[in-house]
């Protein structure tokens, strides 16, 4: 499942690279661009170890389209599935 979400993501040409921040992976720069510009992004965990994700809307650049934004989120979504402790503990997710 997870491989053919990431296709359906990243589009056959990108998926199956290395999903990091070089531009010369799954992500594009305009996916990186998303992530640097903070949507979303995520932050220092809380006090008890616990993921933090930022959705903040205000942060959206405008001329990035829905699949830099779903890109930046698998991207986020795969780093997040590594951490033990968010696997066992969950991840608080603001939207603001």
């Amino acid at each position: 499942r997870y491989w053919q979400e990431r296709l359906d993501i990243f589009g056959p040409d990108r998926a199956f690279l290395p999903l990091d921040l070089t531009g010369n992976g799954a992500l594009e720069q305009n996916d990186i661009l998303s992530l640097q510009a903070g949507f979303p992004a995520l932050l220092p965990k809380t006090k008890l170890g616990q993921q933090v994700v930022l959705v903040d809307r205000r942060q959206h650049v405008p001329f990035l389209t829905i699949q830099n934004r779903w890109r930046s989120a698998f991207y986020l979504a795969n780093i997040l599935a590594k951490d033990e402790h968010a696997q066992t503990e969950g991840v608080w997710i603001l939207n603001i």
